[in-house]
């Protein structure tokens, strides 16, 4: 079947482009381009089959053709199914647009075996990969584009590992110009700046990272985030007849961040300062320095959660002390309730913290990242960092990073909520790049009758819900009042997975703050 539009109405009438992670962000905004073009789209998404939906149908809308595959492009098997899919439908490529892009934010020496090999994967392989099925199908020539990144031609704090990646990328870019400029191919990188988007919010939440709104971007020229549609813009130029006499070439997108280059590693917070060094010895006051870690860890809870606070005061013991300020929360615990209890009771339980001058707060609410959404979230916990002058650790991002720490993909999730609360927690891990395979409830509509649940009863749920049939890489239980831990080993034991606790998470995050080994 001929998907390509009758209607000849621009530049891309009759072309097929294919574009990786084009569900949402700057691969959305370029397909929805095109379409106005007359051009017909190859969706490529990993796992939010809806919006990858929404994009088919906006194409559609607009005149052209599109068809939307689910693909991992970390899996070598599923790119080649990609490109099965685009010839099945369309017959031909004319443009390949390498989007998708996932990596992990931390200094040099933190980087574990499977952070580099998933940057390697994600973003170096399935460009090369997915650039040779390209070819194969670009019988009448075509354009080949990459999505870089300011990390590939410039040093930034905890980017080593996505920057090395995306400057080996714009290397490919260079050689690939080479060889397949006689086949009428062009193949250029658009290298983009501080673009709003959730991967930009994602590396300024890493601790010990300078403000982005307050400290780097009155640094910038331009003063400002770029948005995906200056940089989808830049892509589009590339396609066009307009750019034929450009190949191997990276076009910057940054509003000037190069020129000037901030954060500078001067910028960065304790946690991830350089020592000063004397030759090629580091002073030992500077050794002092690094060590002196948070010794007063303030806790954000509800009133009916007193699991976290125990459970901080047995990891610390006399490494730090734990001080709690308790949030009232309505019963029976409803999406309304909780936010109508972050609204009201998060600030002044924050003012009762801030008189220990903290070290670090946890923020222990495990939906405090869903029910408001991301954005509400981040927003929130500024305005509490504001109040207590110091980092807080939300529950959501530290299970998101001890999954990402233990480089899982797909996992299982278990709450002790009904489902109206804990599809919300699904849908934001699914928003932050895990392909959440299974989900589980106990029933809880009350935050009360969460600490009533029995060990045996966390147990044989977490069995129920990976023994039924969906295949994940680790379990993440979703709940700061579970005891979880207690059945932890027995569960990694049985399910032959990593688990992960909210609890543990945020002793976790903040073992490493105190400079102690996780125990628990």
């Amino acid at each position: 079947m001929d998907h390509r539009p009758q209607q000849a109405f621009g530049y891309a009438a009759g072309k097929v482009a294919l574009i990786t992670g084009s569900s949402r962000g700057i691969g959305r905004t370029l397909a929805l381009s095109l379409a106005t073009q007359g051009g017909s789209v190859v969706v490529n998404f990993k796992q939010n089959e809806d919006l990858a939906n929404e994009v088919v149908d906006r194409v559609e809308e607009s005149g052209g053709k599109a068809i939307a595959v689910k693909a991992d492009i970390e899996d070598p098997e599923q790119i080649h199914a990609l490109f099965d899919a685009a010839r099945e439908a369309f017959g031909r490529l004319d443009y390949f647009v390498s989007n998708a892009a996932a990596s992990s934010f931390k200094p040099i020496r933190d980087l574990g075996v499977h952070n580099l090999d998933r940057s390697y994967a994600m973003n170096i392989r399935a460009f090369v990969l997915g650039a040779q099925q390209a070819v194969e199908l670009m019988n009448e020539g075509g354009r080949i584009v990459a999505l870089s990144s300011y990390g590939a031609i410039r040093a930034y704090p905890t980017y080593a590992n996505l920057g090395a990646a995306k400057a080996a990328l714009e290397a490919w870019v260079r050689y690939m110009a080479i060889e397949w400029a006689p086949l009428g191919i062009n193949v250029n990188a658009v290298n983009g700046g501080l673009i709003d988007s959730d991967s930009l919010d994602y590396f300024y939440a890493v601790e010990g990272m300078p403000s982005l709104e307050a400290d780097v971007l009155p640094k910038v020229p331009k003063a400002r985030r770029g948005t995906v549609k200056e940089v989808a813009d830049c892509v589009e130029f590339m396609l066009e007849p307009r750019s034929e006499y450009v190949t191997g070439q990276s076009l910057v997108v940054d509003g000037g961040l190069s020129i000037v280059s901030p954060p500078f590693f001067d910028d960065v917070g304790e946690a991830l300062r350089l020592p000063t060094r004397v030759g090629a010895k580091i002073m030992a006051s500077e050794v002092g320095a690094l060590r002196n870690r948070p010794k007063r860890v303030g806790v954000l809870i509800p009133a009916s959660n007193t699991v976290m606070e125990v459970d901080l005061q047995m990891a610390l013991q006399r490494e730090a002390t734990v001080h709690t300020a308790r949030m009232r929360l309505d019963e029976p615990m409803t999406p309304a309730g909780e936010r109508a209890m972050l609204d009201e009771f998060a600030e002044p339980a924050a003012e009762e913290i801030s008189a220990i001058a903290p070290d670090l707060v946890v923020f222990g609410c495990t939906s405090a990242g869903t029910l408001r959404g991301l954005e509400a979230d981040v927003e929130l916990r500024s305005r509490l960092a504001a109040i207590v002058k110091c980092r807080v650790v939300g529950v959501f991002d530290a299970m998101a990073a001890r999954l990402r720490d233990l480089g899982v993909c797909s996992i299982g999730l278990l709450t002790p909520y009904t489902m109206e609360l804990t599809q919300p927690i699904a849908d934001s891990l699914d928003a932050k790049g895990f392909e959440v395979r299974a989900v589980g409830a106990m029933g809880r509509s009350a935050n009360l009758a969460v600490g009533a649940i029995e060990p045996a009863e966390i147990f044989d749920a977490a069995c129920a819900l990976i023994d039924g049939g969906q295949e994940v890489e680790a379990l993440a239980i979703g709940c700061t009042n579970l005891r979880a831990m207690a059945v932890r080993s027995a569960l990694e034991g049985r399910l032959q997975i990593p688990v992960v606790t909210a609890n543990s998470a945020v002793i976790d995050r903040v073992m490493a703050d105190v400079g102690k080994d996780l125990c628990v």
